[in-house]
């Protein structure tokens, strides 16, 4: 299992939809700032790389609500390739290419160690019952 969500992670042609829910209400500004310190943890080493990873990052903070997330709503992070997209209440916030931002926050949530294990888990058995279900037709 462990190769396959490599593989879902990298993939420039599997899109993933990644949902994070409210569980109070919360500044969009915490929600920005908490991902992109996350994804800041995994800058590369190379000041080449780096430099761009961190303009990605950059990029990546102007895809949140200005306002509150209200409890129980969520935003959408859309990826597929290169590119990730936001939504909020239905509404497409903003859209970013960004190689280095779009595998990373994937990777948050499916990578080791996940974000949360719990989440890694049932994520990864829905992908189970999924590419079970696809190959059996």
């Amino acid at each position: 299992m462990a190769e396959l969500v490599e593989r879902i992670i990298t993939s420039q042609t599997v899109s993933k939809s990644l949902v994070i829910v409210a569980t109070r209400s919360i500044e969009g500004s915490h929600l920005k700032n908490s991902l992109s310190a996350a994804l800041e943890k995994h800058l590369p080493k190379d000041p080449v790389a780096r430099a761009a990873a961190e303009r990605e990052v950059t990029a990546f903070k102007t895809l949140f609500p200005k306002g509150m997330v209200t409890k129980g709503h969520g935003l959408v992070f859309n990826v597929l390739g290169r590119r990730i997209s936001v939504e909020y209440d239905g509404a497409r916030i903003g859209e970013i290419e960004a190689a280095f931002v779009a595998e990373s926050f994937v990777r948050l949530y499916l990578g080791h160690p996940p974000a949360t294990q719990d989440a890694k888990e049932n994520i990864v058995r829905g992908l189970e019952r999924g590419f079970h279900s696809v190959l059996q037709h």
